[in-house]
């Protein structure tokens, strides 16, 4: 399909152009031709190995302004860690952190960040923002994720706002219109405690 091939190039090309950035670790996710299956990949780029696949995602929504299902398969079901420098780091791609098991698989195996691009629409931001503290308390993890912004060629309005969530759930960080960048440092030590702590520490 003409429309497809043309978004898998559009994210090559942007691909190959993520040593502009001057970023030892860039994390992203792309559209991408895998084993014949038409996934949404999300990985992570260094300038030494170029794009390296982590995951691929698993749950698709079917309604207006999202028929991703219509769209992407699964790829290898699996949410695997990886690691981005010295960080230990998972992948939930936007509808994947509502499924809180996900979140908690990867605090309790070792991951430290968990990653969350978006493509989601203003109206919907305060429910999003429920999901993504939710999936930094079960797992005792930072949560960063990114959005989509402005306004598609049907006239659809995305939310913007990237959050840093910290491993006891709450909101660190957040960029704006204003504020298109945030930075915020990473403590370890917080995550270490706060995977023993509850609710992480409770058995299945």
């Amino acid at each position: 399909m003409d429309v497809w091939k043309r978004a898998c190039e559009a994210h090559e090309e942007g691909v190959s152009r993520l040593e502009e950035l001057g970023c030892p670790v860039v994390a992203a996710s792309r559209a991408l031709e895998l084993e014949r299956r038409r996934v949404n990949e999300a990985f992570l780029w260094t300038p030494s190995e170029g794009a390296s696949g982590v995951h691929t995602k698993q749950f698709f929504p079917d309604e207006e302004g999202y028929y991703e299902a219509r769209w992407f398969e699964g790829g290898e079901r699996h949410f695997r860690i990886a690691s981005a420098g010295d960080v230990h780091v998972g992948f939930l791609l936007c509808t994947e952190v509502m499924f809180n098991e996900h979140a908690r698989h990867y605090g309790r195996n070792g991951a430290q960040l968990i990653l969350s691009p978006r493509a989601v629409g203003a109206a919907s931001l305060p429910r999003w923002l429920v999901a993504m503290r939710m999936a930094a308390i079960v797992s005792g993890c930072y949560v960063l994720t990114s959005n989509r912004g402005g306004v598609d060629s049907r006239g659809q309005l995305f939310g913007g706002r990237g959050w840093v969530i910290d491993p006891g759930g709450d909101l660190v960080a957040q960029t704006s219109q204003t504020t298109p960048v945030v930075f915020h440092e990473i403590d370890t030590d917080f995550i270490a405690r706060a995977q023993t702590e509850y609710p992480c520490c409770v058995n299945d």
